[in-house]
């Protein structure tokens, strides 16, 4: 079996012979490997269509037929490992899609992670971070141990740093300090502002924060020209003065993005440091520009 990736992922198997045997389709413009929207493939010489109900991470569910008819059903693990689930099922198809960005094989039970092979039984990967320790000091974890709140498509480790942000109404300037360990011979760093304006429902007063951020880009190694460009961040239900409290927001900048999620030490979303910052939801579109740059050779 041949198998075809695009910028979005998973697109199609093909067998020996290049002849298509399942089509995959995701939501456009979304995070790569993610949030699949339905799968085609050959049952009896006529092509069928299934969709996918995924979870909060993008994880798939269940997927039904053109009729509503449920055709695959997962019992999933905290760490991945999913038992297919045939009862009250007349026509069951196989669904190899696991979390996002992983693809399970057959034939050994561990999942294709793009650069990685991930075990569901362990939940950890086959193989060492190709980074080395750079991405910290067990190089098989697979998202700090808590994959119901994160996600890892590559398999590899992100951008991190800081940043702060101050708005009047639904005008607003964002500065970002962020750096990537060695990946690929390659360190970088980026100091970032991006500025725009957007609509909502938050208070129409001026606001500051700061901020603790990760987010993801999908080159091989980190290159700091990723993060100019089209800015987007959505905010949902924010609230804090002085030191802590939660913010759950999307970000994407540039070639990069976060994921939306309470954030923490590691892996998506972001953490708020200090400051004032309050709103229900908001939505704020701008430009992101790339103010200072480093990226040096290194060893890893």
């Amino acid at each position: 079996t041949w198998f075809l990736y695009s910028d979005e992922g998973l697109i199609a198997e093909l067998d020996g012979a290049g002849n298509p045997k399942r089509y995959y389709g995701w939501k456009p413009d979304g995070l790569w490997g993610t949030d699949p929207l339905w799968l085609a493939d050959k049952q009896q010489a006529t092509w069928q269509t299934q969709f996918y109900h995924n979870d909060h991470l993008w994880t798939p569910q269940r997927l039904t037929d053109t009729e509503g008819t449920l055709t695959w059903r997962g019992r999933q693990e905290a760490f991945g490992k999913t038992e297919s689930i045939t009862d009250n099922i007349d026509t069951p198809i196989d669904n190899p899609l696991r979390f996002p960005g992983q693809y399970h094989d057959n034939e050994t039970g561990n999942h294709y992670n793009f650069h990685r092979d991930y075990l569901p039984e362990t939940g950890r990967y086959a193989e060492s971070d190709p980074i080395g320790l750079g991405g910290g000091v067990n190089s098989y974890i697979y998202v700090s141990a808590q994959p119901l709140k994160y996600l890892d498509q590559f398999g590899l480790v992100k951008w991190t740093g800081t940043s702060s942000s101050t708005s009047i109404a639904f005008a607003f300037v964002d500065f970002y300090s962020l750096s990537a360990k060695c990946q690929n011979g390659w360190k970088a760093s980026a100091y970032v502002m991006a500025t725009g304006g957007g609509a909502g429902l938050a208070f129409p007063i001026a606001m500051t924060g700061s901020y603790s951020d990760t987010f993801y880009d999908s080159n091989s190694s980190p290159d700091p020209e990723i993060f100019n460009g089209p800015y987007a961040k959505f905010t949902l239900l924010s609230g804090a003065f002085g030191v802590g409290g939660s913010v759950h927001q999307r970000i994407t900048m540039g070639g990069s993005w976060t994921s939306l999620g309470t954030g923490a030490s590691s892996t998506s979303g972001r953490q708020m440091i200090g400051g004032f910052d309050a709103s229900i939801y908001d939505v704020g579109v701008g430009q992101a520009v790339v103010l200072r740059k480093s990226r040096t050779r290194c060893e890893c």
